[in-house]
Protein backbone atom coordinates (compact mmCIF):
# COMPACT_ATOMS: atom_id res chain seq x y z
CA UNK A 1 0.00 0.00 0.00
CA UNK A 2 1.51 3.43 -0.93
CA UNK A 3 1.48 5.91 1.67
CA UNK A 4 0.66 9.74 0.56
CA UNK A 5 1.45 12.04 4.09
CA UNK A 6 0.43 15.92 4.31
CA UNK A 7 2.01 17.69 7.32
CA UNK A 8 1.18 21.18 8.50
CA UNK A 9 -1.14 23.04 10.61
CA UNK A 10 -4.28 22.96 10.73
CA UNK A 11 -4.85 26.25 9.12
CA UNK A 12 -7.27 27.74 5.77
CA UNK A 13 -4.59 28.91 3.75
CA UNK A 14 -3.41 24.60 3.80
CA UNK A 15 -6.25 23.84 1.81
CA UNK A 16 -7.07 20.62 3.54
CA UNK A 17 -10.22 20.11 1.70
CA UNK A 18 -8.25 19.88 -1.79
CA UNK A 19 -6.13 17.17 -0.32
CA UNK A 20 -9.08 14.70 0.61
CA UNK A 21 -11.04 15.82 -2.88
CA UNK A 22 -7.68 14.42 -4.62
CA UNK A 23 -7.21 11.71 -2.85
CA UNK A 24 -10.82 11.09 -4.01
CA UNK A 25 -9.46 11.72 -7.45
CA UNK A 26 -6.75 9.45 -6.97
CA UNK A 27 -8.88 6.62 -5.90
CA UNK A 28 -11.15 6.85 -8.82
CA UNK A 29 -7.55 6.11 -10.98
CA UNK A 30 -6.22 3.46 -9.00
CA UNK A 31 -6.16 -0.43 -10.87
CA UNK A 32 -7.12 -3.48 -10.14
CA UNK A 33 -4.82 -4.40 -7.14
CA UNK A 34 -3.56 -0.70 -6.60
CA UNK A 35 -3.87 0.69 -2.70
CA UNK A 36 -2.94 4.53 -1.42
CA UNK A 37 -3.44 5.53 1.85
CA UNK A 38 -3.66 9.40 3.27
CA UNK A 39 -2.27 10.63 6.37
CA UNK A 40 -3.09 14.14 6.95
CA UNK A 41 -0.99 15.38 9.87
CA UNK A 42 -0.95 18.70 11.82
CA UNK A 43 -1.08 20.61 14.49
CA UNK A 44 -3.50 22.64 15.85
CA UNK A 45 -2.71 25.67 18.09
CA UNK A 46 -6.60 26.40 19.25
CA UNK A 47 -10.37 25.95 19.30
CA UNK A 48 -10.45 27.33 15.75
CA UNK A 49 -7.92 25.01 14.34
CA UNK A 50 -9.65 21.78 16.15
CA UNK A 51 -12.72 22.93 14.32
CA UNK A 52 -11.24 23.04 10.83
CA UNK A 53 -9.81 19.29 12.21
CA UNK A 54 -13.36 18.48 12.57
CA UNK A 55 -14.53 19.97 9.33
CA UNK A 56 -11.46 17.67 7.19
CA UNK A 57 -12.88 14.68 8.86
CA UNK A 58 -16.28 15.81 7.61
CA UNK A 59 -15.19 16.23 4.17
CA UNK A 60 -13.42 12.68 4.23
CA UNK A 61 -16.80 10.95 5.56
CA UNK A 62 -18.71 12.95 3.20
CA UNK A 63 -16.84 11.44 0.18
CA UNK A 64 -16.55 7.91 1.63
CA UNK A 65 -12.82 7.64 2.02
CA UNK A 66 -12.69 6.82 5.45
CA UNK A 67 -10.62 3.66 4.32
CA UNK A 68 -8.27 5.51 2.77
CA UNK A 69 -7.95 8.97 4.67
CA UNK A 70 -6.63 9.11 8.30
CA UNK A 71 -6.29 12.38 9.91
CA UNK A 72 -3.87 12.86 13.35
CA UNK A 73 -3.17 15.69 15.37
CA UNK A 74 0.00 16.70 17.37
CA UNK A 75 2.06 13.38 16.12
CA UNK A 76 5.17 12.88 18.30
CA UNK A 77 8.89 13.94 16.33
CA UNK A 78 9.50 9.95 16.54
CA UNK A 79 6.10 9.11 14.85
CA UNK A 80 6.83 12.08 11.94
CA UNK A 81 9.99 10.53 11.00
CA UNK A 82 8.80 7.36 10.62
CA UNK A 83 5.79 8.31 8.36
CA UNK A 84 8.84 9.91 6.32
CA UNK A 85 10.37 6.77 6.28
CA UNK A 86 7.65 5.08 4.33
CA UNK A 87 5.85 7.62 2.44
CA UNK A 88 5.89 8.07 -1.23
CA UNK A 89 4.36 10.96 -1.59
CA UNK A 90 4.41 14.25 0.51
CA UNK A 91 1.26 16.44 -0.22
CA UNK A 92 1.31 20.60 -0.32
CA UNK A 93 -1.60 22.46 -0.93
CA UNK A 94 -1.03 25.88 0.14
CA UNK A 95 -1.80 28.13 -2.44
CA UNK A 96 1.54 31.33 -2.70
CA UNK A 97 3.47 29.77 -0.05
CA UNK A 98 6.54 32.26 0.45
CA UNK A 99 9.00 29.30 1.07
CA UNK A 100 6.74 25.56 2.06
CA UNK A 101 9.62 24.52 4.32
CA UNK A 102 8.21 21.14 4.51
CA UNK A 103 8.51 20.80 1.06
CA UNK A 104 12.06 20.88 1.49
CA UNK A 105 11.93 18.55 4.70
CA UNK A 106 9.68 15.51 2.07
CA UNK A 107 12.75 15.70 -0.20
CA UNK A 108 15.11 15.38 2.53
CA UNK A 109 13.67 12.69 3.58
CA UNK A 110 13.40 10.96 0.61
CA UNK A 111 9.64 11.63 -0.17
CA UNK A 112 8.89 12.89 -3.74
CA UNK A 113 6.56 16.13 -3.01
CA UNK A 114 3.50 17.05 -4.87
CA UNK A 115 3.51 20.92 -4.16
CA UNK A 116 1.03 23.91 -5.28
CA UNK A 117 2.16 25.34 -8.83
CA UNK A 118 2.85 28.65 -7.23
CA UNK A 119 4.83 30.85 -4.30
CA UNK A 120 8.41 29.27 -3.40
CA UNK A 121 7.22 25.34 -4.49
CA UNK A 122 7.00 26.71 -7.96
CA UNK A 123 9.91 29.33 -7.93
CA UNK A 124 12.59 27.93 -5.95
CA UNK A 125 12.51 24.30 -4.66
CA UNK A 126 10.58 21.44 -7.05
CA UNK A 127 12.26 21.05 -10.71
CA UNK A 128 9.20 19.04 -12.16
CA UNK A 129 9.70 15.39 -12.75
CA UNK A 130 13.19 15.50 -10.75
CA UNK A 131 12.50 16.51 -7.58
CA UNK A 132 8.89 16.44 -7.39
CA UNK A 133 5.44 17.86 -8.89
CA UNK A 134 3.70 20.73 -9.13
CA UNK A 135 -0.48 21.26 -9.71
CA UNK A 136 -3.44 23.29 -8.68
CA UNK A 137 -6.46 21.27 -8.91
CA UNK A 138 -7.76 17.56 -7.46
CA UNK A 139 -7.26 16.24 -10.64
CA UNK A 140 -3.85 17.46 -11.10
CA UNK A 141 -2.83 16.39 -7.62
CA UNK A 142 -4.48 12.78 -8.25
CA UNK A 143 -2.17 12.79 -11.86
CA UNK A 144 0.75 13.89 -10.37
CA UNK A 145 0.21 11.45 -7.16
CA UNK A 146 -0.55 8.78 -9.48
CA UNK A 147 2.98 9.43 -11.71
CA UNK A 148 4.90 9.26 -8.27
CA UNK A 149 3.28 5.88 -7.10
CA UNK A 150 3.80 4.07 -10.90
CA UNK A 151 0.27 3.68 -11.23
CA UNK A 152 -1.59 3.83 -14.66
CA UNK A 153 -3.49 7.55 -13.27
Amino acid sequence: EALIVSVGQFRPEKNHALQVEAMGELQKMLGRGETARMLIVGSCRNEEDEGRVKAVQKHIKDLKLESCVEVRVNVSWPDLKGLFGTAKVGLHTMRNEHFGINVVEFMASGVLPVSHNSGGPKSDIVKVGETGYLAETAVEYAACMAKVLGMRG
